[in-house]
């Protein structure tokens, strides 16, 4: 460890004292995301007396060399080092460590020593980086590794440490399992329960609105940060601030709620009911084919489930009636409606084991967690498929005891060595409970240049879910390169049935060397010139693994646009498919068609094609 002397002293004594701990990770050594919200920073302190604010700021954790370890500077500090546009490269520092590892409790523990060390009237703590929800926060990219929320409040603890406001310039960490545990160490919390796109907060504009008010209020520059994040970076962002000093008693009605649905949920109707709540509710995190999603909105989940279970009504009205008080101040954008500000762990694609794993930090209170763990025991142990059943010809009944098969219209193409999934569509019953099979027309989705004639690439659309409008939301994987870099990402595009209008968002993403998806801290907006590779999962012939393959390349233009259009000539099926959380499933209906120009030209079963379709059990391999 190398510790350098003190370039020049640290304000003492200020009204104001922000403290930032910016794990730069990928976003840093990537995009330069962090280099760049420090020099808004500086441009948004300009000439400020530190007596008024002082910023202190820990930065690293990213492999750029200027970013490997850990400094602390001051906002002075930075002004200096920061006149030739890179941060690091210069001696203007209070504290070095080039083998620190931000991702580790030391390193948040130095940090807080020196804020410890500054008189302050009032102080404010934001994390920078990736966001994990309840599984932890920042990336170290040089250790592979982050900080914990127990090791964060661990951290806290030892300092004694108080903040009048605790936020997360961060994905996902607007949950109550997150919010809850700092409500020791501040009493306004600061975070949201999306992704956040762009490069997160405007640090010049926040900084400069905030010295223009004159006031040291900490609930005023949360909303100052709201408003101006949610301005900038608008549709698909949420922003919320948290006053925890409400949080003892919405955990209190938390439990009441928690033990009246263990009771309930112990027949297997309610148990339904809730399961069937679950799966309208908002999530957050969610990409459904790599099995992940983290949260749900709890403000929907609670409307949700009132709705399901009218026998819980009192206690959920008792939970409802505190959320105003703890959620003070919201935002958020037009693609997240419907929702209140704080988020709840989702139970989607937890099994018993992974509960138990992560038990202790899901937690809230005694009655809300036997709830949550009767509910997944009973979702893990239900180890039969949902099984369709025909009612008549073309009418089946889905047999899926719990509600919680998620079920919808899938669709293939074949070629002769395997299948390719095209994606999926919603299936919805009908009035009387029964599912049919819409005829297909043979159309499915293709990103188009309508300048450029015969220039498209097919999509796989996968159905995610429908908002309170109707719109639906489908995902997408693809690869785009922007601004001269490649990234793995997932397309989310939403459409409106009552304009007809759609709307997409590009959410980078890499995959760690444990499985787990780190999400960016930012979404990407195509710009002509920019490149989407489309992908879709194939299985051959002689294969049990799924794989994913390109199934096209388009440069983006000014005319780019999603279209619905019938598929090149070739062999197709479709069919209703209900599954559960672990991949049991059940298919009804498969049709199987030929596309010969425009004409759809049913197949049967006993047809050449037959070797991609066992007849006799109805199910594809």
């Amino acid at each position: 460890m190398s510790c350098i002397p003190v370039t020049a002293e640290i304000q003492t004594n200020t009204t104001t004292l922000i403290g930032l701990y910016l794990v730069g990770s990928d976003l840093e050594s990537e995009d330069g995301y962090g280099t760049a919200d420090i020099i808004q920073m500086i441009d948004g302190y300009a000439d400020t007396n530190p007596d008024i604010l002082n910023l202190i700021i820990a930065y690293g954790g990213a492999f750029t060399p200027e970013w490997t370890g850990m400094t602390i500077a001051t906002i002075e500090d930075l002004k200096v080092d920061g006149e030739d546009s890179i941060i690091g490269n210069d001696e203007h520092y209070q504290y070095r460590d080039r083998n620190a590892n931000m991702g580790d409790i030391a390193s948040l523990s130095q940090f807080l020593s020196t804020l410890d060390d500054v008189s302050r009237e009032q102080a404010f703590l934001i994390f920078w980086d990736h966001g994990e929800a309840y599984n932890g926060f920042g990336y170290d990219e040089n250790y592979a590794d982050q900080l914990s929320i127990d090791e964060m409040t661990q951290a806290l603890e030892e300092h004694d440490g108080w903040y009048d406001l605790i936020g997360f310039d961060a994905c996902l960490m607007g949950s109550l399992e997150v919010a809850s545990r700092f409500t020791p160490y501040t009493r306004y919390f600061l975070a949201s329960e999306e992704m956040e796109p762009g490069e997160g907060w405007n640090y010049t504009d926040i900084i400069q609105s905030f010295l223009q008010t004159r006031s040291p209020d900490p609930v005023l520059f949360g909303e100052i940060v709201i408003d101006s994040f949610i301005a900038e970076t608008g549709q698909d962002s949420t922003l919320s601030l948290m006053d925890l000093n409400t949080t003892a008693l919405l955990l209190t009605q938390l439990d009441a709620l928690g033990y009246s649905l263990a009771s309930q949920t112990k027949e297997p109707a309610l148990y339904a009911s809730v399961g069937s709540a679950y799966k309208k509710t908002k999530a957050f995190g969610s990409i459904p084919r790599e099995r992940t999603e983290s949260s749900l909105d709890l403000t929907n989940l609670l409307q949700n489930v009132r709705d399901a279970v009218p026998q819980v009504s009192t206690d959920i009205e008792n939970v409802i009636s505190v959320l105003p008080s703890f959620v003070i101040y919201e935002k958020h954008g037009s693609m997240s409606p419907n929702i209140g500000g704080i988020a709840i762990s989702s139970p989607r694609f937890l099994d018993s084991t992974g509960y138990t794993d992560l038990a202790d930090t899901l937690s809230l209170t005694e009655g809300w967690d036997r709830f949550f763990a009767s509910y997944i025991t009973k979702k893990t142990d239900d180890i039969a498929k949902p099984e369709f059943v025909v009612q008549d010809e073309g009418t089946y009944n889905l047999i899926d005891r719990y509600d919680t098969a998620d079920v919808g219209i899938d669709y293939y193409a074949f070629d002769d060595d395997g299948m390719m999934i095209l994606g999926s569509e919603p299936a919805f019953p009908q009035p009387d409970g029964f599912y049919q099979l819409p005829q297909w027309t043979g159309e499915w989705y293709f990103l188009t240049n309508p300048d450029k004639e015969g220039e498209y690439a097919l999509l796989e659309m996968y159905y995610v879910e429908e908002y309170t409008d109707g719109s639906l939301v489908y995902s997408s994987d693809i690869d785009i390169e922007h601004d001269k870099k490649t990234d793995m990402a997932i397309m989310n595009t939403i459409f409106s049935p009552e304009t007809g209008e759609i709307t997409t968002s590009v959410l980078p993403y890499t995959l760690r060397e444990n499985g787990e998806i780190l999400y960016a801290k930012k979404t990407i907006v195509p710009e002509p010139g920019d490149k989407i590779t489309t992908y879709a999962s194939y299985l051959s012939d002689t294969s049990e693994e799924e794989e994913l393959i390109p199934i096209g390349t388009i440069t983006v233009t000014d005319e780019t646009k999603i279209v619905h259009a019938v598929l090149p000539d070739g062999i197709y099926a479709y069919g209703l498919y209900a599954e559960y959380y672990n991949g049991e499933g059940d298919y009804a209906d498969m049709q199987v068609i030929e596309i010969a120009g425009y004409d759809i030209i049913p197949l049967s079963f006993s047809s050449e094609y037959d070797g991609y379709y066992d007849s006799e059990t109805e199910q594809y391999p």
